[in-house]
């Protein structure tokens, strides 16, 4: 592709100056451009130049194409002589391959308006071989061949819609056995009927549903079971004795770390036994100084003040490991399931306590007590 390029200084007439043409195939390197081949200058022109750039005049390329109207573009004399002369083109193809506008600026983009002209370098000149990058259109999305082609002649009849018994349950209209069986239009233009869809395909919904009862059944079944752990409690708290013995406690504190408490915590299917349970969690060291305090009033002994001193700390100490003292909050208590006995069941260990460490003039009083 060769095309001719023309120039013309302020509203003169267009005169030859180069070319707009493709670069040989064997020479093109980088993607596809373009190349401006501009003639030098004559001292005729070389002076219209600089009488346009004192003007602050327009000049005026011109690109002839093989077919159609000329492309034309402009740019101010001083804004090429501010630049250097340095220029910048892109050219815009259409989808054969056809020059359709020409793009022309400086490489700054700026151009002073105001003021004095702008000097041109000493034995300026435009470059002999400008690069001009080229810009086409994206491409299109296109009809499948085998789709039929609408005619602008009206008498000719629109093609069958495929899928119309679904279409037509889908916008509202006819259904089930009126909308007739789905079908498809084949290429010799008949409907070929789709297969008939299986059992599951078509009562999926039903299982589903089915499914998600039975699972909201065992759900609750399964829950239920926090309320037998807390009755199970209440008759092991009620009956209990004074035979009562670190085995039991250990067998209640296995029944209460089972997964059903965790999960009756955790979902609090039984908010108020759970947090009556908790309320009792909160034994401390606190209540077990209490109960050291309350077991020394009720007891009688002869000795000094030091063996007072030691029997206390001997208590507190069993009360610690008969009673499992823990310092966690509630909180803590529920992530560690801790398990601490009832008040009942505190109120018997007393005793079982005091009489597992028989020393003399120590000897639990009990018409002073009341368990």
């Amino acid at each position: 592709m060769s095309l001719t390029l023309e120039h013309a200084f302020g509203s003169g007439d267009f005169s030859a100056i180069g070319h707009l043409e493709s670069p040989p195939r064997e020479l093109r390197e980088g993607p596809p451009h373009l190349e401006i081949k501009r003639d030098p200058f004559s001292a005729q022109q070389s002076s219209a130049f600089e009488q346009l750039v004192a003007q602050n005049g327009y000049y005026r390329l011109r690109v002839q194409p093989s077919e159609g109207a000329p492309i034309m573009t402009a740019m101010r004399a001083r804004c090429l002589a501010g630049s250097g002369l340095r220029e910048a083109f892109e050219a815009h193809l259409d989808t054969s391959g056809h020059v359709v506008a020409l793009s022309w600026s400086t490489p700054t983009g700026s151009c002073q308006a105001q003021g004095g002209a702008p000097a041109l370098p000493q034995g300026w000149s435009f470059a002999e071989v400008q690069r001009v990058p080229t810009r086409m259109p994206a491409r299109g999305p296109s009809l499948h061949p085998a789709r039929p082609a609408f005619s602008a002649d009206p008498a000719q009849a629109m093609p069958e819609p495929q899928f119309l018994g679904e279409d037509l349950q889908g916008a509202g209209g006819v259904s089930g056995k009126a909308a007739g069986p789905k079908s498809v239009v084949g290429k010799d233009g008949k409907q070929v009927p789709q297969p008939e869809k299986t059992w599951l395909q078509k009562n999926w919904l039903l299982i589903m549903i089915g499914a998600a009862v039975v699972i909201n059944i065992v759900s609750n079944a399964n829950g239920g079971s926090c309320l037998e752990s807390h009755r199970a409690y209440s008759d092991f708290t009620a009956t209990a004795t004074d035979e009562f013995s670190l085995a039991d406690n250990e067998r209640w504190c296995q029944r209460l770390q089972q997964a059903e408490y965790d999960e009756l915590v955790a979902q609090q299917k039984c908010d108020k036994q759970s947090w009556e349970y908790l309320e009792y969690l909160q034994l401390d060291l606190t209540e077990a100084a209490a109960y050291h305090d309350l077991a020394l009033a009720t007891t009688s002994h002869t000795e000094s003040s030091e063996y007072s001193q030691t029997m206390a700390k001997l208590i507190r100490t069993a009360i610690r490991k008969k009673l499992g003292t823990v310092h966690h909050d509630k909180e803590e208590l529920l992530k560690t399931k801790g398990c601490l006995p009832s008040e009942l069941i505190r109120n018997k260990a007393l005793t079982v306590i005091l009489t597992s460490y028989p020393t003399e003039g120590f000897v639990p009083v009990e018409s002073s007590y009341t368990s």
